[in-house]
């Protein structure tokens, strides 16, 4: 199931060497992982993130299409378990998806108590919270989220630049060359979200990009190992 701590496992068994996970800050302050601001989605019954306390999203299952498999039961993760038990060698792209400002703070936070400076990326839709996780966190690499983001890359690039900051941008077959060689041409990191099937992943691999967002580590791993 997405956005569990089962499912993080999973990928790191199936070869990925870095997960996504989408975070929001509970009414009582804890930092917690989930898709939409609401957990229908995941968990059938639908209540606000952000409106409740962690006891009371513990008490769900976040195991909506998954109630027939070893996946029943499931529960709503927290950031600090994902940093407990995943391997120390697996990067965490955290996008925060509140713009509660709190969240980056609570985010920030758990980072210094864990002394992961080096394992995470903060990813945003948000650019605001984006430029606090720089100021709190300067060390931690940051990424802009933007969808369909080619025609004006130039003008994308030039704001960014002053925050160091990288731009994960969803792909398109119809524009993804023009991308990557603007990119290329600006000496500047690009990512691309995101790939639900692995047609053409070894071409998109060598056009050079810091990295691509997937559903499929099984098949990035044995398509990285091939290009090797």
């Amino acid at each position: 199931p997405q956005n569990t701590l089962e499912g993080f496992l999973l990928a790191e068994e199936e070869g990925a060497d870095a997960v996504e996970l989408d975070l929001y800050i509970s009414a009582d302050g804890e930092l917690v992982i989930m898709h939409n601001p609401t957990t229908g989605g995941t968990c059938g019954t639908d209540i606000g993130v952000e409106d409740s306390t962690l006891a009371q999203l513990k008490e769900l299952s976040a195991d909506r299409g998954f109630r027939d498999t070893e996946y029943a039961g499931v529960k709503i993760p927290t950031l600090r378990e994902v940093y407990e038990e995943l391997d120390r060698e697996t990067v965490i792209f955290v996008e925060v998806k509140s713009t509660n400002p709190e969240c980056v703070r609570a985010l920030a936070a758990l980072t210094e108590e864990f002394g992961f400076y080096d394992r995470i990326v903060v990813i945003s839709f948000h650019f605001d919270q984006l430029v606090l996780s720089r100021e709190l966190m300067p060390t931690v690499p940051c990424a802009f989220l933007a969808s369909n983001i080619y025609s004006d890359t130039g003008e994308i690039i030039s704001a960014l630049r002053p925050y160091s900051m990288a731009l994960d941008n969803s792909y398109s077959e119809d524009y993804d060359e023009y991308l990557s060689v603007d990119a290329k041409a600006r000496a500047f990191p690009v990512l691309l979200w995101t790939f639900y099937n692995a047609d053409g992943l070894d071409t998109y691999m060598l056009r050079g990009y810091l990295g691509l967002t997937n559903d499929l580590p099984y098949r990035f791993a044995s398509i990285g190992k091939k290009l090797e």
